[in-house]
């Protein structure tokens, strides 16, 4: 099915697929800071390179919960 199809068909009512709709610009948003990050550094994000499994989340999610 194709995405757009499959966004709506999921999201139960039109504040979760706002909701839906922001968090996939935050991880656009972000994969392009990333790209450029490396471009300008030529290495991960700190966030990227220091991740370890099991460490606890320092920063908020992109819902703004913690």
């Amino acid at each position: 099915m194709a995405n757009g199809k499959w966004q709506t068909a999921n999201c139960r009512n039109t504040y979760e697929l706002s909701e839906y709709k922001q968090v996939k610009q935050a991880l656009r948003d972000k994969l392009i800071d990333h790209k450029a990050y490396i471009h300008k550094y030529g290495q991960d994000m700190p966030e990227i390179r220091n991740w370890r499994w099991g460490q606890p989340q320092a920063k908020a999610t992109a819902r703004g919960k913690a």
